[in-house]
């Protein structure tokens, strides 16, 4: 992972090919040095049924050839070359860009860690054809070690706490995530967004670089006027901090504790915050105790960093 504190130029995007001009959805992969997940996640979105799509690997300045191998494993697939490691927003803030002067009318987020089933962003389409006050939706996420397990059902942020979670997270799948809902954000992992909810509430806020800046972003739209909504007829699998080393990993740690208290600072008021910030203390704190005991000493440097906010952001 390159410095994420030496931004990295992007050359501008290469011009897509013309028939691109005419995908309804354009998917967004955002890959870094990938070679053992990207190609299950193409492969999983070209075999997607009844919708008009264009995917592009946005590529972190992977070192492994992992987008161009992909691309030629899947012809039609484009790969947008940034150079060098941009962090999450960053990059997708290029894909973006690239996806709207396509004429996207939709856009696919997907990491590159997760796959989606044949019909999924087809029906992630039908709900937005079918309501325009919905900006964003997202499908239902299972584990993919386990596929009977929840990764993400929609997520819940508590008034009270600011305690964001994602609902059914490792329980079993069943009929009490069978109903489709208004959630206060669906996860980054596999989300389709409506081009003109972006063009009314803004693209993904940088200075997060990795983790958060998708609950953020949801909940920028939904103060745009938009409705974000979880569909559980819709299925994706995802890896659980795969794409990031893990969830106990120094570069994973870091962006989590820092990025917790940056969220709290993005969307609140000074009263909530003043109400909240015991509670996120609290939560940091566990999460430092959890890393006591894994033995993840190596990520305690990074934890410390984190939760000194990061004050230059």
């Amino acid at each position: 992972m390159t410095d994420p504190n030496v931004p990295g130029a992007a050359p501008a995007p290469a011009e897509a090919p013309s028939p691109t001009r005419t995908a309804r959805v354009v998917a967004l992969i955002l890959n870094w040095n990938g070679a053992a997940i990207l190609d299950p996640c193409v492969a999983s979105v070209s075999r997607s049924r009844a919708v008009a799509l264009h995917t592009v690997v946005v590529d972190n300045g992977s070192t492994d050839e992992s987008a161009s191998r992909a691309a030629a494993s899947h012809p039609g697939v484009e790969v947008l070359a940034l150079g060098s490691n941009l962090g999450y927003a960053r990059g997708m803030n290029r894909g973006i860009a690239h996806a709207l002067a396509l004429g996207a009318e939709y856009l696919l987020f997907l990491n590159n860690d997760a796959t989606v089933e044949p019909d999924c962003v087809a029906r992630l389409a039908a709900v937005l054809d079918a309501d325009p006050t919905i900006g964003m939706v997202g499908p239902k996420v299972l584990f993919d070690t386990d596929p009977t397990l929840i990764q993400y059902a929609g997520g819940r942020i508590s008034r009270w706490t600011g305690r964001s979670r994602s609902i059914g997270l490792g329980e079993h799948d069943g009929p009490r995530f069978a109903k489709p809902c208004d959630v206060d954000f669906v996860s980054g992992c596999c989300l389709l967004v409506r081009a003109t909810a972006i063009e009314r509430a803004g693209p993904l806020d940088e200075r997060f670089f990795h983790g958060y800046e998708d609950v953020e972003w949801n909940l920028r739209v939904k103060r745009a006027g938009y409705r974000v909504r979880f569909e559980p007829s819709a299925r994706a699998h995802h890896g659980h901090a795969r794409s990031s080393g893990g969830y106990d990993s120094p570069f994973y740690v870091y962006y989590q504790v820092r990025n917790r208290f940056l969220l709290v600072r993005r969307i609140t008021t000074p009263m909530q915050r003043l109400a909240w910030l015991p509670f996120q203390v609290a939560h940091i704190a566990r999460r430092g105790l959890d890393l006591l005991r894994a033995g993840a000493l190596d990520a305690l440097p990074a934890f410390a960093r984190g939760g000194g906010w990061d004050r230059g952001t």
